[in-house]
């Protein structure tokens, strides 16, 4: 049956044309047949469904295959007294001499030769591509890389095989491919056909590349079956692997250069893109000749003996050809721009149709000639990771991305293992979330075994001294941050998961926090750590990061954001930690995590008041993220609540919230025109405003909520404390709330609707918290409660001043709000009028109307009846009492 299957599945494809550009593509069933074949056997073996009678017809078939289509033999002859080696077939020498007449092949060469002087064979890709015969040239070059999985499979030790060193040739021969000059400053050069056929060799090798690295990378990291400590052989299987590895990027960017230049190339099973319109024109037209007014020049007395009429056509002459340059100038311009945009999407097309690379290949991050002592030979560390590493990290960045990543459509395309997953499953959704839940825990334990993640650990720590080295020339320090970026970008991951967070997940996630923050290797068999073990090793990871982060004054701001971001995701993960110990251990938990705390709020006061570079973006994105975490981590504790030496800047964020008010926001309007920067607080411009001043009015707004569900405001003897807390957060609202009013520069819509909106919640808060307690201790305390709600009144009527200002101006954003300034006020002079008239002293207030104010409070001498009109809606109702 299967002897059937496999001659259906090989019948040539026809072609009744025999020339070369008039050949259809095959269609993707013609190619699709024998690879589907092919993987079907693969799942086939990994089952153990197939007796070892098939599985030798296997290897015999498959094999010759693989051998009498694909490979070339090679030999050595001794030439000057040297030896060197030599093609035996003749047609492929003449490729590598130059002496052949195929027409549809550059010069070739012999490349990659891992194996130097023991290679035995090599893979003749370039003949099978410059074939005049169809099935060669368009067919069996796509069935190369299934029929390596399928060998790999048969021979691997884990299904039964004798042992992937049976084909190890196929990692260290040569590739018989065009002339490296070919395919980098000569491929211009070439003829159409020539160029056709370079672009779809190296597409081939590529993928060939790609499949091999895929199947020697477990054997690679784990050894043969039985094998428990590292081999000679073993190691230069490694070397092997990582020399494949480098060659591999060097392919990789060979076809990314020729693919753009060859519009005719399309990968397997596709046609090439249309060529835009503008590109099919004669190029030549579209170059720019400059039109030179020697023609046109005349000497200044000839224009003087000119008639109006001939000086009129002489400028109209000189305008047309000055017209018709900066016509072709645009042609020349629009051109490029659609060259541009075509050749990109030719390379996107054949990058993302060439064989996927496994995850697994990034467990070459272990290797000793990855690591960072194997990196830098000295004992001076300069380098934490080259382009394979780089390369490596991102391939771990996505592995991670589509396993890890709660949503299952980032893994659906991402192909782990050696193998694809079988086409005709029947599955459901909860066979998938399983089977992706067991595929990630695999390749979890591959990278905790592989030390993938005792890796990041020693570059962590080389990032650490490199960046924080002053003698470590600028370049360096450049490479060191975009790999360190990669680094942050796998613990991100990590840290988010929420796999990582349930039963079966917390011994992985607690392996891999060990590993990364101290670089120590763990057994193979995986326990949850006691939680006061992993609040340590998330506190040494913190330290580490944190130095990572501030080793160096770097303008990188996105690498600044994205070291904050992993500091965050240890802290809430620590947190968590904590809230789920038994109340016995919380109280001596705690001191980690508060000290976490305080250092990330004080790491992000720091960058906050760093000098970045000119041309450094500042927005939501970096400081909106530091500002709230300034805030969120820096609350204090005021242990000492008694009334003479109670502080109330010590309590809660209020610390925080005067530093942004008094260093930053009010020391703003000190420089010219509000455009900033602050001295002290150098990410305070004008443009960031709205960061700062939004920040503090939420702090401020969730202080007051805080402050009477505390001990402090629910406390009676703390009534005192509490109302000077109080007190000063009022203080410090009225302070920011002035700031627009004072500073027209500042008072943007953007900042307007941020003072109303957050100004409106403010006074929600002050009704529903504050005016209670004030209500209950006014005996007490009536001057201090008069003067807070003075204070607050003076806040409420600025708000409503906005909105009348928004009516004038008839801005429709600032009009939208009124309604709900309107509730506020009205509520907060209802409970208000309440207090006051419980206790007597109603008549500290006075009513008045606010139609004829200005955003700043002051009177309009000079008003229209359209103005009065439009205002009188809010004028009997917004803000009715003000202190005289």
């Amino acid at each position: 049956m299967l002897e059937l299957v496999h001659k259906s599945c090989a019948a040539n494809v026809s072609s009744s044309k025999s020339q070369f550009w008039s050949q259809i593509k095959p269609q993707g069933s013609e190619l699709l047949a024998m690879s589907v074949f092919y993987d079907e056997l693969c799942l086939a073996i990994q089952a153990n469904s197939l007796s070892k009678l098939i599985k030798g017809w296997i290897l015999d078939r498959f094999g010759g295959i693989l051998e009498n289509t694909y490979l070339g033999d090679l030999e050595v002859m001794v030439e000057d007294g040297n030896e060197r080696l030599h093609i035996k077939n003749k047609s492929d020498r003449s490729l590598i001499e130059g002496s052949g007449t195929n027409g549809n092949a550059p010069k070739a060469e012999l490349r990659y030769n891992i194996d130097r002087e023991d290679a035995i064979v090599y893979l003749k890709l370039l003949s099978l591509h410059a074939s005049d015969n169809y099935q060669e040239r368009e067919v069996l070059p796509h069935r190369l890389c299934p029929l390596l999985r399928l060998m790999t499979v048969a021979y691997d030790e884990r299904y039964g095989g004798d042992g992937i060193d049976n084909i190890d040739a196929l990692l260290g021969c040569p590739v018989l491919l065009p002339d490296s000059a070919v395919c980098g400053v000569d491929f211009s050069d070439l003829s159409d056909k020539q160029k056709l056929t370079t672009v779809s060799t190296l597409f081939t090798a590529v993928c060939c590349f790609r499949e091999i690295i895929n199947s020697f990378i477990y054997t690679a990291v784990f050894g043969p079956s039985g094998c428990t400590q590292l081999t000679q052989e073993h190691e230069n299987l490694r070397k092997k692997l990582v020399t494949k590895l480098r060659f591999l990027l060097i392919l990789e960017e060979e076809l990314t250069l020729c693919a753009k230049k060859c519009y005719a190339f399309a990968p397997p099973s596709m046609h090439p893109l249309p060529i835009p319109k503008d590109l099919l024109d004669n190029a030549e037209q579209n170059d720019v000749q400059h039109v030179s007014d020697d023609h046109l020049h005349v000497e200044s007395e000839d224009i003087g003996r000119m008639t109006e009429m001939e000086k009129k056509a002489y400028k109209n002459i000189k305008k047309a050809a000055k017209k018709k340059e900066m016509e072709k100038m645009k042609s020349k311009q629009k051109y490029l721009r659609v060259k541009a945009k075509f050749e990109n999407s030719l390379e996107t097309r054949t990058r993302s149709a060439l064989r996927s690379l496994s995850p697994y290949a990034s467990l070459a991050l272990g290797f000793n000639e990855l690591r960072v002592s194997g990196l830098n030979k000295s004992n001076q560390c300069t380098k934490i990771g080259d382009s394979i590493t780089h390369s490596l990290l991102q391939l771990l960045n996505d592995g991670l991305k589509a396993l890890l990543n709660n949503d299952s459509s980032h893994s659906s395309n991402f192909r782990f293992g050696n193998f694809t997953t079988n086409p005709y499953e029947i599955s459901n959704e909860d066979m998938n979330i399983q089977q992706r839940r067991k595929e990630c825990h695999e390749f979890l334990h591959s990278c905790i075994e592989g030390d993938v993640f005792v890796s990041i650990h020693e570059r962590l720590v080389s990032a650490a001294e490199i960046l924080g080295d002053d003698d470590i020339e600028e370049e360096v320090k450049n490479e060191t941050t975009a790999c360190t970026l990669l680094l942050m970008g796998c613990m991100e991951i990590l840290f988010r998961s929420h796999d990582l967070k349930t039963l079966e997940g917390k011994p992985y996630f607690d392996t891999i926090i060990k590993q990364i923050a101290d670089g120590e290797q763990m057994p193979a068999i995986l326990t949850k750590m006691p939680d006061a073990t992993l609040l340590n090793n998330i506190t040494s990871l913190f330290a580490l990061l944190e130095e990572t982060v501030t080793g160096r004054d770097t303008n990188d701001l996105t690498f600044v954001i994205t070291g904050v971001g992993c500091i965050h995701l240890l802290v809430e993960r620590a947190s968590a930690i904590i809230d789920g110990a038994r109340d016995d251990d919380k109280k001596s938990y705690s001191s980690y995590l508060k000290t976490m705390k305080q250092q990330l709020s004080k790491l992000c006061q720091d960058l906050l008041r760093r000098q970045w570079k000119d041309g450094t973006s500042l927005n939501k994105g970096n400081v909106g993220i530091l500002l709230s975490l300034f805030l969120e981590y820096s609350e204090l504790e005021c242990a000492n609540l008694s009334t003479k030496s109670f502080d109330p800047v010590k309590w809660g964020r209020i610390s925080t919230i005067n530093v942004l008010t008094t260093e930053a926001l009010l020391k703003l309007p000190e420089s010219i025109d509000c455009k900033g920067p602050v001295q002290g607080f150098s990410t305070c411009y004008r443009s960031t405003f709205g960061l700062f001043y939004s920040a503090v009015w939420n702090a401020i707004t969730r202080e007051i909520s805080n402050l009477f569900q505390s001990p402090l405001g629910k406390q009676l003897q703390n009534a005192d404390a509490c109302l000077s807390t109080l007190k000063f957060l009022i203080s410090v609202t009225l302070a920011i709330s002035d700031l627009l009013k004072n500073n027209p520069p500042l008072a943007s819509r953007s900042n307007l609707l941020t003072q109303i909106k957050l100004g409106t919640k403010f006074i929600d808060v002050i009704v529903k918290r504050a005016l209670p307690f004030c209500a209950t201790h006014f005996q007490s305390f009536d001057e201090t409660i008069v003067e807070i709600l003075k204070d607050i009144q003076k806040i409420s009527s600025q708000l409503s001043f906005i909105v009348a200002h928004g009516k004038r101006i008839k801005d429709t954003y600032l009009i939208r709000e009124g309604p709900k300034v309107r509730k506020s006020t009205e509520g907060f002079l209802h409970h208000t009028k309440s207090v006051l008239q419980k206790n007597g002293v109603l008549d500290a207030f006075w009513s008045g109307h606010f139609n004829n104010r200005n955003i700043d409070g002051s009177k309009i001498i000079e008003r229209t009846q359209e103005d009065s009109e439009s205002d009188s809606e809010s004028s009997d109702t917004e803000s009715e009492v003000e202190h005289d």
